[in-house]
């Protein structure tokens, strides 16, 4: 499992030791560092949120347990500070540790070895998941959903639209969030706003994939190079054609 890590603090020396960490980590990528908090929220949220986020607590602007209730609830959070006394609200924030400054490596690899069992943890029970519930339009309504009638779900203004095999299903989550739950082999999110189920998809044609119900779903920059390295094993392509 490579995990991607975004790195907060608005120290640039703790950020630059954090650095080193990650890079000795071989179960860690950094996709970002900063030391200004309130410029990188739209890098902490959607499609490209990073799995992990290394964040200071007191920092000028926003805190980083008031950045931590803005992050996709898939980020897992390590708080690494000065301060002792933050400790009961990080973990009530779902933290996976709290480090308190000076860091050494031993402590900062204890902690990932958590982020990692927690999530191992998570995706084995994602792949188990044959169905979970929703909450309806109508107050105390949960509606059932198969993972595998799934077709496509797609974003629209503060809910998403989970299209099935029959009917659809609106419910107030975002794509990150409902993403997070379903089974990694089996969806692929292929535009900021739409969401596959592989197995559904009958072609791809240009900047499109087409489904089984005929419906087209476009695929966005952003996420073609990772949407066809998963459909990569089941291309079956004449090298006779590559050659030329």
């Amino acid at each position: 499992m490579t995990i991607t890590t975004f790195i907060i603090d608005d120290e640039p020396h703790a950020v630059n030791i954090l650095k080193q960490y990650v890079q000795m980590t071989s179960e860690l990528t950094l996709v970002g560092a900063t030391t200004d908090p309130a410029g990188v929220l739209s890098n902490l949220s959607g499609g490209n949120a990073p799995m992990l986020l290394l964040v200071d607590v007191d920092m000028p602007g926003i805190s980083g347990l008031e950045l931590a209730e803005l992050v996709n609830s898939d980020t897992s959070i390590i708080f690494i500070t000065s301060f002792r006394e933050f400790g009961v609200e990080a973990f009530e924030l779902k933290a996976i540790d709290y480090l308190l400054k000076p860091v050494s490596y031993a402590r900062f690899y204890k902690a990932i070895q958590k982020v990692i069992t927690v999530r191992q943890d998570k995706q084995n029970a994602v792949k188990e998941r044959a169905s979970f519930f929703v909450k309806g339009d109508a107050k105390e309504k949960y509606i059932k959903v198969v993972t595998d009638e799934i077709v496509y779900i797609v974003a629209a203004l503060n809910y998403i639209e989970i299209h099935l095999v029959a009917g659809k299903v609106l419910t107030y989550l975002t794509l990150a969030e409902i993403l997070s739950e379903l089974p990694p082999v089996g969806f692929c999110q292929v535009h900021r706003s739409y969401i596959v189920n592989l197995k559904q998809v009958s072609a791809i044609e240009k900047s499109q994939v087409r489904l089984h119900n005929d419906r087209t779903i476009p695929i966005g920059k952003a996420y073609e190079a990772a949407f066809m390295k998963r459909l990569a094993p089941e291309f079956l392509i004449s090298k006779r054609l590559s050659d030329n």
